[in-house]
């Protein structure tokens, strides 16, 4: 009896990493005739099949990368664990990559069983890396660095001086961007989220925006508005706040700075950590004015976040290139028709 031997995922295979603004008809002709696995992403599309595809290969392939065998296996891997992703470590592309094959199977069952293997290896090496490296990877974001930096605890109550966009309806991104960090299911969530704004129809017109949000379940935590007067006030609903996030930009309201300075400093005595964001805009994120004096006490200025922002970065570009080594050893195990342990 005649035993065939396996061959190792990596053999004969390619991939074309194309950017989206490349993936013309001709691409869409080599996927559909060549029986092509495809994945998109926002900053890639993806095409993967047998190397004699290239044969068929467009002769204007600018903005293409062609990857074969051991680098095509790497490439995918490291794609898939989102290493290269906008968002370094993002786990959403396992889906997009388990949907793609899906697709791929429906459409090209023949092809799509033949690399059923190399499906399987991908997603088991996927989950060595992501336990072993990508999961030390923590969020860059000025907002994720703000968060952080104020140590916040799933049992405070914070309070969140918002701002809002051109229209005064809704919340800039800035401020949109802050509570989902500090209302979303995770670690560290706020028990309740306080919101105020020295303009009373902008506060409601926020506040109903947000109130949306918690009816769709975007927001767990519970929420509710202040006005500003009451919500700074040092004697009364100010000491209960255990972090204070202000997202109004340094002087666009020089009464509002002035009260927030003052009752902030009657309340330090009673702890807690006052973060000023700057605004949505980069050149915003200084400190200026009032602010730019004597730092006051658990107070984290504008500046330190984007110093802990360049901190994180550099932390996440050394464990990314960790990542990448590791992908390239998945890679060479799988070339020599093994199974990564």
């Amino acid at each position: 009896m005649n035993i065939r031997e396996k061959k190792p995922v990596t053999r004969e295979l390619v991939l074309l990493d194309i950017k989206p603004q490349s993936f013309s008809d001709e691409f869409r002709r080599l996927r559909d005739e060549q029986d092509l696995m495809y994945l998109k992403g926002c900053r890639r599309e993806v095409l993967l099949g047998r190397i004699d595809a290239l044969r068929f290969l467009p002769e204007n392939h600018e903005g293409v990368v062609v990857y074969t065998g051991r680098d095509a296996y790497k490439h995918m891997l490291t794609y898939v664990t989102g290493l290269i992703s906008r968002t370094r470590g993002e786990s959403q592309i396992v889906s997009q990559f388990k949907g793609a094959y899906r697709e791929w199977h429906d459409r090209a069952p023949a092809l799509a069983t033949e690399f059923n293997r190399f499906y399987r290896s991908i997603i088991h090496d996927n989950g060595l890396v992501r336990n072993i490296v990508t999961y030390n990877l923590k969020p860059a974001f000025y907002e994720a660095c703000a968060h952080e930096l104020s140590q916040q605890t799933g049992a405070d109550t914070v309070l969140v001086v918002v701002n809002s966009d051109k229209s005064r309806s809704k919340p800039d991104d800035l401020t949109e961007n802050i509570v989902k960090y500090l209302s979303n299911n995770r670690k560290g969530a706020a028990q309740k989220i306080v919101f105020t704004h020295p303009d009373p129809q902008v506060l409601q017109n926020i506040y109903s925006h947000f109130l949306r949000q918690k009816s769709k379940g975007h927001i767990t935590s519970e929420i509710e508005m202040r006005p500003f007067e009451k919500a700074f006030d040092a004697t009364s609903h100010l000491q209960w706040m255990n972090r204070v996030y202000v997202c109004l930009p340094m002087g666009s309201n020089p009464d509002a700075d002035e009260v927030m300075l003052k009752q902030w400093g009657q309340k330090e005595a009673l702890g807690g950590t006052l973060i000023h964001l700057g605004g949505s805009k980069k050149a915003d994120r200084q400190s200026s004015g009032v602010w730019s004096g004597d730092p006051l006490f658990n107070y984290v200025t504008p500046e330190k976040i984007l110093g802990w922002q360049e901190i994180r970065k550099g932390q996440n570009e050394k464990i990314i290139e960790v990542g990448k080594k590791a992908c390239g050893v998945c890679a060479d195990i799988r070339q020599d028709n093994k199974r990564p342990n």
